[in-house]
Protein backbone atom coordinates (compact mmCIF):
# COMPACT_ATOMS: atom_id res chain seq x y z
CA UNK A 1 0.00 0.00 0.00
CA UNK A 2 1.07 3.57 -0.68
CA UNK A 3 0.12 4.84 2.78
CA UNK A 4 1.82 3.76 6.01
CA UNK A 5 -0.24 2.06 8.70
CA UNK A 6 -2.14 4.72 10.64
CA UNK A 7 -4.41 4.91 13.64
CA UNK A 8 -6.82 7.84 13.91
CA UNK A 9 -8.81 8.88 17.00
CA UNK A 10 -12.22 10.41 16.27
CA UNK A 11 -14.10 12.11 19.09
CA UNK A 12 -17.49 12.92 17.62
CA UNK A 13 -19.47 13.72 14.49
CA UNK A 14 -21.28 16.62 16.14
CA UNK A 15 -21.18 18.77 13.01
CA UNK A 16 -23.61 16.32 11.37
CA UNK A 17 -26.11 16.89 14.19
CA UNK A 18 -25.57 20.63 14.61
CA UNK A 19 -24.41 22.00 11.25
CA UNK A 20 -25.41 25.55 12.19
CA UNK A 21 -22.70 25.54 14.86
CA UNK A 22 -20.12 25.77 12.07
CA UNK A 23 -19.51 27.93 9.04
CA UNK A 24 -19.95 26.26 5.62
CA UNK A 25 -16.17 26.15 5.20
CA UNK A 26 -15.72 24.52 8.62
CA UNK A 27 -18.42 21.95 7.87
CA UNK A 28 -16.79 21.08 4.55
CA UNK A 29 -13.39 20.71 6.21
CA UNK A 30 -14.75 18.58 9.05
CA UNK A 31 -16.68 16.32 6.71
CA UNK A 32 -13.88 15.82 4.20
CA UNK A 33 -11.16 15.36 6.82
CA UNK A 34 -13.25 12.87 8.77
CA UNK A 35 -14.22 11.00 5.61
CA UNK A 36 -10.58 10.83 4.47
CA UNK A 37 -9.27 9.84 7.91
CA UNK A 38 -11.89 7.12 8.32
CA UNK A 39 -11.14 5.70 4.86
CA UNK A 40 -7.34 5.91 5.00
CA UNK A 41 -6.74 4.77 8.58
CA UNK A 42 -5.74 1.19 9.26
CA UNK A 43 -7.63 1.31 12.55
CA UNK A 44 -9.90 3.92 14.14
CA UNK A 45 -10.22 4.69 17.83
CA UNK A 46 -13.62 6.05 18.83
CA UNK A 47 -14.01 7.55 22.30
CA UNK A 48 -17.50 6.07 22.79
CA UNK A 49 -19.81 3.44 21.36
CA UNK A 50 -22.01 6.30 20.21
CA UNK A 51 -19.21 7.80 18.11
CA UNK A 52 -18.42 4.34 16.73
CA UNK A 53 -22.06 4.00 15.68
CA UNK A 54 -21.99 7.41 14.00
CA UNK A 55 -18.91 6.45 11.99
CA UNK A 56 -20.72 3.40 10.71
CA UNK A 57 -23.94 5.32 10.06
CA UNK A 58 -22.56 8.42 8.34
CA UNK A 59 -19.40 7.10 6.71
CA UNK A 60 -19.95 3.37 6.31
CA UNK A 61 -16.88 2.44 8.34
CA UNK A 62 -16.78 -1.33 8.99
CA UNK A 63 -17.34 -2.21 12.63
CA UNK A 64 -14.21 -4.39 12.59
CA UNK A 65 -12.08 -1.33 11.85
CA UNK A 66 -13.24 0.60 14.93
CA UNK A 67 -12.02 0.17 18.49
CA UNK A 68 -13.87 1.96 21.30
CA UNK A 69 -11.46 3.31 23.91
CA UNK A 70 -13.00 5.49 26.59
CA UNK A 71 -11.33 8.61 27.88
CA UNK A 72 -11.03 9.18 31.63
CA UNK A 73 -11.41 12.04 34.07
CA UNK A 74 -8.45 13.80 35.56
CA UNK A 75 -9.52 15.04 39.00
CA UNK A 76 -9.41 18.81 39.26
CA UNK A 77 -7.08 19.59 42.14
CA UNK A 78 -8.02 22.29 44.58
CA UNK A 79 -5.34 23.90 46.72
CA UNK A 80 -7.09 24.92 49.97
CA UNK A 81 -5.03 28.08 50.36
CA UNK A 82 -6.03 29.22 46.88
CA UNK A 83 -9.71 28.28 46.80
CA UNK A 84 -11.07 31.28 48.65
CA UNK A 85 -9.38 33.68 46.26
CA UNK A 86 -9.93 31.64 43.09
CA UNK A 87 -13.56 30.56 43.44
CA UNK A 88 -16.51 32.95 43.55
CA UNK A 89 -18.81 32.63 46.53
CA UNK A 90 -22.60 32.78 46.57
CA UNK A 91 -25.08 33.56 49.32
CA UNK A 92 -27.39 30.67 48.49
CA UNK A 93 -26.69 26.98 47.71
CA UNK A 94 -26.27 26.43 43.98
CA UNK A 95 -26.61 23.99 41.12
CA UNK A 96 -23.53 23.90 38.91
CA UNK A 97 -22.84 23.55 35.18
CA UNK A 98 -19.28 23.51 33.82
CA UNK A 99 -18.52 23.74 30.09
CA UNK A 100 -18.52 26.13 27.17
CA UNK A 101 -21.44 28.57 27.09
CA UNK A 102 -22.89 27.73 23.67
CA UNK A 103 -26.18 26.51 22.11
CA UNK A 104 -25.27 22.80 21.95
CA UNK A 105 -25.00 22.71 25.74
CA UNK A 106 -28.75 23.50 26.00
CA UNK A 107 -28.38 26.16 28.66
CA UNK A 108 -31.36 28.24 27.55
CA UNK A 109 -33.66 25.33 28.41
CA UNK A 110 -31.82 24.85 31.71
CA UNK A 111 -32.45 28.52 32.51
CA UNK A 112 -36.09 28.17 31.44
CA UNK A 113 -36.52 25.14 33.70
CA UNK A 114 -35.06 27.08 36.62
CA UNK A 115 -37.38 30.01 35.84
CA UNK A 116 -40.44 27.73 35.90
CA UNK A 117 -39.47 26.39 39.31
CA UNK A 118 -39.04 29.89 40.73
CA UNK A 119 -42.40 30.98 39.29
CA UNK A 120 -44.18 28.04 40.90
CA UNK A 121 -42.62 27.91 44.36
CA UNK A 122 -39.94 29.12 46.72
CA UNK A 123 -36.54 27.97 45.47
CA UNK A 124 -33.67 28.49 47.87
CA UNK A 125 -30.80 27.82 45.48
CA UNK A 126 -29.20 29.51 42.49
CA UNK A 127 -27.85 28.37 39.13
CA UNK A 128 -24.14 28.82 38.39
CA UNK A 129 -22.98 28.37 34.78
CA UNK A 130 -19.19 28.18 34.60
CA UNK A 131 -17.27 28.32 31.33
CA UNK A 132 -15.78 30.46 28.65
CA UNK A 133 -18.16 32.20 26.30
CA UNK A 134 -18.60 30.41 22.98
CA UNK A 135 -20.70 30.70 19.85
CA UNK A 136 -23.87 32.87 20.25
CA UNK A 137 -23.12 33.22 23.95
CA UNK A 138 -24.16 36.87 24.26
CA UNK A 139 -27.84 35.95 24.51
CA UNK A 140 -27.60 33.95 27.75
CA UNK A 141 -27.32 36.78 30.26
CA UNK A 142 -30.05 38.68 28.42
CA UNK A 143 -32.25 35.58 28.46
CA UNK A 144 -31.78 35.10 32.20
CA UNK A 145 -32.54 38.77 32.86
CA UNK A 146 -35.66 38.62 30.69
CA UNK A 147 -36.87 35.70 32.81
CA UNK A 148 -36.44 37.80 35.95
CA UNK A 149 -33.43 35.79 37.11
CA UNK A 150 -30.87 38.55 37.56
CA UNK A 151 -29.00 37.66 40.73
CA UNK A 152 -30.18 34.03 40.58
CA UNK A 153 -28.30 32.81 37.48
CA UNK A 154 -24.56 33.47 37.67
CA UNK A 155 -21.99 33.52 34.85
CA UNK A 156 -18.54 33.64 36.47
CA UNK A 157 -16.82 32.89 33.13
CA UNK A 158 -13.78 30.68 32.74
CA UNK A 159 -12.31 29.55 36.07
CA UNK A 160 -9.12 27.75 37.04
CA UNK A 161 -9.17 24.05 37.87
CA UNK A 162 -8.76 24.91 41.55
CA UNK A 163 -11.77 27.22 41.46
CA UNK A 164 -13.92 24.70 39.58
CA UNK A 165 -12.94 21.97 42.04
CA UNK A 166 -13.95 24.21 44.95
CA UNK A 167 -17.34 24.91 43.36
CA UNK A 168 -17.89 21.23 42.52
CA UNK A 169 -17.36 20.29 46.15
CA UNK A 170 -19.96 22.84 47.28
CA UNK A 171 -22.57 22.26 44.55
CA UNK A 172 -26.01 20.91 45.41
CA UNK A 173 -25.78 18.85 42.22
CA UNK A 174 -24.25 19.04 38.75
CA UNK A 175 -26.50 19.79 35.75
CA UNK A 176 -25.41 18.80 32.24
CA UNK A 177 -28.41 18.84 29.85
CA UNK A 178 -26.30 18.93 26.66
CA UNK A 179 -27.95 18.20 23.32
CA UNK A 180 -24.96 16.22 22.08
CA UNK A 181 -21.71 14.83 23.48
CA UNK A 182 -19.22 12.50 21.83
CA UNK A 183 -18.11 11.49 25.31
CA UNK A 184 -19.02 13.74 28.24
CA UNK A 185 -15.99 14.25 30.48
CA UNK A 186 -17.70 16.82 32.76
CA UNK A 187 -20.08 14.10 33.96
CA UNK A 188 -17.16 11.92 35.08
CA UNK A 189 -15.36 14.89 36.62
CA UNK A 190 -18.44 15.61 38.72
CA UNK A 191 -18.80 11.96 39.75
CA UNK A 192 -15.10 11.83 40.67
CA UNK A 193 -15.57 14.91 42.86
CA UNK A 194 -18.53 13.36 44.68
CA UNK A 195 -21.45 15.44 43.43
CA UNK A 196 -24.79 14.07 42.20
CA UNK A 197 -25.33 14.39 38.44
CA UNK A 198 -28.32 15.23 36.27
CA UNK A 199 -27.62 14.86 32.55
CA UNK A 200 -29.31 14.36 29.19
CA UNK A 201 -30.31 10.90 28.03
CA UNK A 202 -28.92 11.35 24.51
CA UNK A 203 -25.76 10.74 22.47
CA UNK A 204 -22.92 9.22 24.54
CA UNK A 205 -24.10 10.52 27.92
CA UNK A 206 -26.05 7.44 29.15
CA UNK A 207 -23.10 5.25 28.09
CA UNK A 208 -20.68 7.35 30.14
CA UNK A 209 -22.88 8.26 33.12
CA UNK A 210 -24.02 4.65 33.63
CA UNK A 211 -26.60 4.23 36.38
CA UNK A 212 -25.05 7.09 38.35
CA UNK A 213 -27.04 10.05 36.98
CA UNK A 214 -30.63 11.25 36.85
CA UNK A 215 -31.34 11.30 33.10
CA UNK A 216 -33.62 13.85 31.45
CA UNK A 217 -35.07 14.59 28.03
CA UNK A 218 -32.94 17.63 27.12
CA UNK A 219 -35.64 19.08 24.85
CA UNK A 220 -38.36 18.91 27.53
CA UNK A 221 -38.14 21.91 29.87
CA UNK A 222 -40.66 20.40 32.29
CA UNK A 223 -38.66 17.18 32.52
CA UNK A 224 -35.52 19.16 33.32
CA UNK A 225 -37.41 21.22 35.92
CA UNK A 226 -38.88 18.12 37.59
CA UNK A 227 -35.45 16.50 37.81
CA UNK A 228 -33.88 19.66 39.24
CA UNK A 229 -36.59 19.96 41.87
CA UNK A 230 -36.34 16.27 42.77
CA UNK A 231 -32.57 16.36 43.16
CA UNK A 232 -32.69 19.58 45.17
CA UNK A 233 -35.20 18.09 47.63
CA UNK A 234 -34.14 14.43 47.88
CA UNK A 235 -30.97 14.08 49.93
CA UNK A 236 -31.20 10.27 49.80
CA UNK A 237 -31.25 10.33 46.00
CA UNK A 238 -28.26 12.66 45.91
CA UNK A 239 -26.28 10.37 48.21
CA UNK A 240 -27.28 7.33 46.16
CA UNK A 241 -26.08 8.97 42.95
CA UNK A 242 -22.85 10.10 44.61
CA UNK A 243 -22.12 6.52 45.73
CA UNK A 244 -22.97 5.13 42.30
CA UNK A 245 -20.83 7.84 40.72
CA UNK A 246 -17.76 6.74 42.67
CA UNK A 247 -18.36 3.19 41.38
CA UNK A 248 -19.03 4.30 37.82
CA UNK A 249 -15.77 6.23 37.41
CA UNK A 250 -13.84 3.05 38.22
CA UNK A 251 -14.66 1.92 34.67
CA UNK A 252 -12.47 4.70 33.28
CA UNK A 253 -8.73 5.28 33.63
CA UNK A 254 -5.96 6.64 31.45
CA UNK A 255 -3.86 3.58 32.30
CA UNK A 256 -6.57 1.36 30.79
CA UNK A 257 -6.89 3.68 27.80
CA UNK A 258 -3.10 3.58 27.27
CA UNK A 259 -3.01 -0.23 27.31
CA UNK A 260 -5.89 -0.45 24.87
CA UNK A 261 -4.37 2.21 22.60
CA UNK A 262 -1.02 0.38 22.53
CA UNK A 263 -2.82 -2.82 21.53
CA UNK A 264 -4.52 -1.01 18.63
CA UNK A 265 -1.22 0.54 17.51
CA UNK A 266 0.47 -2.87 17.54
CA UNK A 267 -2.42 -4.40 15.63
CA UNK A 268 -2.24 -1.67 12.99
CA UNK A 269 1.55 -2.03 12.67
CA UNK A 270 1.16 -5.77 12.15
CA UNK A 271 -1.13 -5.08 9.19
CA UNK A 272 1.72 -3.40 7.27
Amino acid sequence: PLLPSTVVTLHDIGYRYFPRSHTPVQRLYLDLSTRWSAAAATRIIAVSRHTAGDLQRFYGVPETKIHVIHEAPVPRTSAPDQDAAAAPSYQRPFVLYVGTIQPRKNLLRLIDAFARLIQRQQIGWDLVLVGRWGWLSQEYERHAAAKGLAGRVHFPGYLSDAAVAALMQKALFFAFPSLFEGFGLPVLEAQTTGVAVMCAKNSALPEIAGDAALLVDPKDVDDIAKAMLRLSQDENLRQELIAKGYENVKRFSWEKAARETLAVLEEAAAKK
